[in-house]
């Protein structure tokens, strides 16, 4: 999964923050090809976080955090985090805090959680509980996620709460795909302004979508499962710069999570709006078409078929392979039109 790698309107992207920010920014981590663990104690050297500062800690219940390669095939090659939840109440964490601060975060990751014993959970919010040895404070917390082990080794389950003031709960959150041994995108979007609305998209889908103030949303993989979900006790208005993951309470050191695709930001991600300055509406540039003002066969490149809309600036380019294009209604050439092929031309409309 990558639903925050920068998207320039590209296949291969899944997140673009808002420029209208400076400090707005995305850090992405797939552990690369490191290994190495923690068995006891804490530790700030396993991880090489993007942004902020990572910790890691391992309770009295055994269990460990490691960087594994090659771990579970279906996160992909290289390595991936794997956390191993301890056999008691003494926390196994594993932490990036300190990151530039917003009321607005967003935080995606694919995991594989096995094991039919054992809890585990995902915060983001603020505070010491992100660096030190124990469990979770509620007024720290902002997003709060508990996936609780259960049933059998041929059969495990997962029960899926989240955190609500200072209470646990599944109000509208649909858990039917959070399920044991399968591959879990999660994507998280927060809002944790006093009272504006914030306004995000996602990877492959035009769609705008708001979370209110003071809530939250989650999707696994593309499907929306809690939409404007209530936050943990952190004040509003107050600025997330940290998340954790930690484990507890698993029999045998069972419950296993492997962590991959990771990727926090500091704004919620809204496309770029990319705009083309080259006639494109035949697959290798050129070609006949429909140009109009809502019209997308515009290419920031020659030979290349158009999907953007047209450009506000610069000369509107018509090469490659000439055509009829057939104007419709009125459309604009503010810094005029450049012919560099032959044979095209230029019908209906009302005016250019």
């Amino acid at each position: 999964m990558r639903f925050f790698s920068k998207q320039i309107l590209t296949a291969a992207a899944a997140l673009t923050l808002s420029a209208s920010l400076a400090s707005a920014t995305e850090w992405k981590y797939d552990f690369g090809t490191s290994t190495g663990s923690v068995t006891t104690g804490t530790s700030t050297s396993l991880l090489t976080a993007p942004g902020g500062t990572d910790y890691v800690r391992i309770g009295t219940g055994s269990g460990s955090v490691a960087l594994v390669n090659s771990g579970n095939a279906s996160l992909g090659t290289d390595s991936e985090l794997v956390l191993t939840a301890p056999t008691n109440g003494s926390v196994n964490k594993v932490s990036i805090y300190d990151y530039t601060a917003s009321t607005a975060y967003a935080l995606s990751f694919s995991t594989v959680i096995t094991g039919n014993s054992g809890s585990f959970y995902l915060f983001t919010g603020d505070g010491a509980t992100y660096s030190d040895v124990n469990s979770f404070a509620t007024a720290q917390v902002a997003t709060g996620m508990q996936l609780v082990l259960g049933g059998t080794t041929i059969a495990p389950t997962i029960t899926s709460t989240y955190r609500s003031g200072s209470n646990w709960v599944n109000t509208n959150l649909t858990t039917g795909g959070i399920t044991a041994g399968s591959v879990l995108d999660f994507k998280i979007f927060g809002n944790n302004a006093s009272s504006a609305e914030s306004s995000y998209q996602i990877t492959g889908d035009a769609t705008t979508y708001t979370v209110a103030a003071g809530k939250w949303d989650i999707w696994l993989g593309n499907t929306l499962i809690g939409n404007d979900l209530a936050k943990g006790g952190l004040t509003s208005g107050a600025t997330i710069d940290s998340f954790m993951f930690y484990g507890v309470s698993s029999v045998g050191n069972v419950g296993k999570m492997a962590i991959d695709n990771l990727v926090y930001a500091n704004e919620l991600p809204l496309a770029v709006v990319v705009l083309g300055n080259y006639w494109a509406a035949g697959a290798s540039g050129g070609g006949a078409g429909t140009w109009s003002s809502a019209s997308t066969n515009w290419a920031t490149a020659a030979t290349t078929q158009g999907t953007n809309g047209q450009a506000t600036s610069g000369a509107l380019i018509f090469g490659d392979t000439a055509g009829t294009v057939t104007v419709s209604g009125a459309v604009t050439a503010k810094a005029g039109m450049t012919f560099s092929t032959t044979g095209y031309l230029l019908t209906g409309g009302t005016s250019i």
